[in-house]
């Protein structure tokens, strides 16, 4: 990551002009395509040595929007395998030779069907039932967070309400990229990626929600229910990967450091 950091910083600031383009204008800026763009142009640096360009040139821009429909087929065949009877990807497996594909499952730590019933907290897991633990379900346990819809960074921040040992619980509990061996490959790039943007963005702007109806899109509708009805948080919705959509912010350049970027006014 270190050595990559310069073309992801080049990235960063790609972004960060383009952000300072539009809010010349005062527009209301969609923070889900701007930030896929980013995402995906530093990606394909790392994995194919070139950028898609998607933050400069709408050619591929198409690409988000495919990849997130696949993401929804997968997620479907995960969830409902009859429903694919003729898979690809089942095909190809069976060409797999035994020897890789016994390691690619020991490696997943995939009980096998000979092992012993899985019991957890009393209860018995038949052999062959996949189990896992549902991400937001796990960060929105009061047990490990109180009060877990509300936006509160504080939490994290040791204070006479927030112990060093109530800090550990959470610590322990947060695992927004999975743990073990299904961690995933891509957390150092991530954390690297948002601190670098984060930064820059607080540096260079002030920004606010947009004013009226605008302002709300990525919330929650107040007449649906499960969760979905939570107007002041952000919907996430389940693809495999997390899809969503928003918010609608607007951007004001801070005039003591614009003229960084070698942009006028």
């Amino acid at each position: 990551m270190r050595a990559f950091e310069p073309i992801m910083v080049q990235e960063i600031d790609t972004f960060i002009k383009h952000l300072f383009g539009l809010s010349k204008s005062g527009a209301l800026i969609n923070m889900t395509p701007m930030c896929r763009h980013l995402s995906y142009d530093t990606a394909a640096h790392l994995g194919f040595g070139s950028s898609l360009n998607l933050q400069t040139d709408p050619t591929n821009r198409f690409l988000p929007k495919a990849i997130s429909i696949g993401d929804l087929r997968i997620n479907i065949c995960m969830n409902f395998p009859l429903l694919m009877k003729w898979r690809l990807h089942q095909r190809i497996a069976d060409n797999v030779p035994n020897s890789l594909r016994d390691r690619f499952f020991e490696a997943l730590n995939i009980m096998e069907d000979d092992a012993e019933p899985l019991v957890i907290d009393g209860h018995v897991i038949p052999r062959g039932t996949q189990v896992a633990v549902n991400i937001y379900s796990l960060h929105h346990n009061t047990e490990y967070f109180p009060d877990p819809c509300s936006y509160r960074p504080e939490r994290w921040l040791e204070d006479a309400l927030h112990s060093e040992a109530a800090k550990k619980v959470m610590s322990d509990a947060f695992a927004p990229f999975s743990v073990g061996s299904r961690s995933c490959a891509g957390k150092a790039m991530a954390y690297l990626e948002v601190s670098l943007t984060l930064a820059k963005t607080l540096w260079y702007f002030d920004f606010e929600a947009a004013a009226g109806e605008s302002g709300n899109l990525g919330g929650g509708t107040p007449a649906r229910s499960g969760g979905r009805n939570r107007v002041d948080e952000f919907q996430l919705y389940d693809r495999f990967s997390a899809h969503h959509e928003g918010p609608n912010l607007v951007f004001h350049p801070r005039e003591n450091t614009y003229n960084e970027l070698g942009m006028a006014a």
